[in-house]
């Protein structure tokens, strides 16, 4: 994924391929056998993008970046204080260890009225410390002092796997979510508040953890995903 993102960001899409992303599926709730070995090209342009991309020099480099590393552990530090305008989670709070610390941290990186828009489901990690629900989550993101601007939970399933819209059932199970969707809005009045140094209050926290909890498994230790996460600054 790393490797892939570099090239993608440093415009060097231009490399085509066949890749055959079914191939190492669990061989059930298969309909066709067959389908397994779909091939899928790749970029997913068309020839005429791509021409009109060489002809003028080929992609520029844009300001997206991709991070490597614990989302915690980096956008805690004072460097990221009050620098975004707005922040989007795809798919991601529910990775969360201890979702305090995310809120935290998101808190933190945005400036004054800046904008969290989320989406993606609530199926908590094995590791996770708490588990709260829509209406749950929604309290405590008020409480840390966002105002909510727009909230609700998807009443369609989106599929996960492969689109709904195929002709041909791939699957006869269907694995789909049902995304929590919200747009939030940190008042500034909370902002002022703030300690200077959301890291050393986010190890506070770890450390109380540690000392009140038992010895787990290395799984709680695993790293949080950065991918899911665009942190973009407002012009």
């Amino acid at each position: 994924m790393s490797a892939a993102a570099y090239r993608f960001l440093n415009g060097e899409i231009l490399t085509t391929g066949i890749v055959h992303p079914f191939a190492f599926d669990a061989l059930i709730n298969e309909v066709k056998s067959a389908d397994r070995y779909q091939a899928i090209e790749f970029p997913d342009t068309s020839d005429d993008f791509l021409e009109q991309i060489v002809a003028k020099g080929g992609f520029k480099k844009g300001s997206l970046s991709y991070t490597i590393g614990d989302f915690v552990e980096i956008y805690a530090q004072s460097a990221f204080k009050s620098k975004y305008g707005s922040v989007v989670t795809c798919f991601f709070i529910d990775t969360a260890t201890n979702i305090f610390e995310y809120l935290l941290v998101i808190r933190n990186v945005l400036k004054h009225g800046g904008i969290w828009i989320n989406v993606g489901p609530l199926q908590w990690h094995h590791n996770a410390k708490v588990h709260p629900s829509s209406d749950e989550l929604k309290l405590i993101i008020e409480s840390m002092g966002f105002r909510i601007d727009s909230w609700s939970v998807d009443k369609e399933a989106i599929n996960y796997r492969n689109d709904d819209g195929d002709e041909d059932t791939r699957y006869t199970k269907h694995e789909g979510y049902r995304p929590l969707r919200f747009v939030a809005t940190l008042l500034p009045s909370v902002k002022n508040s703030l300690e200077d140094n959301v890291g050393t209050k986010i190890m506070r926290m770890r450390m109380r953890g540690v000392v009140n909890s038992q010895p787990s498994s290395d799984a709680s230790h695993e790293t949080s995903p950065i991918s899911h996460v665009t942190i973009t600054e407002l012009s």
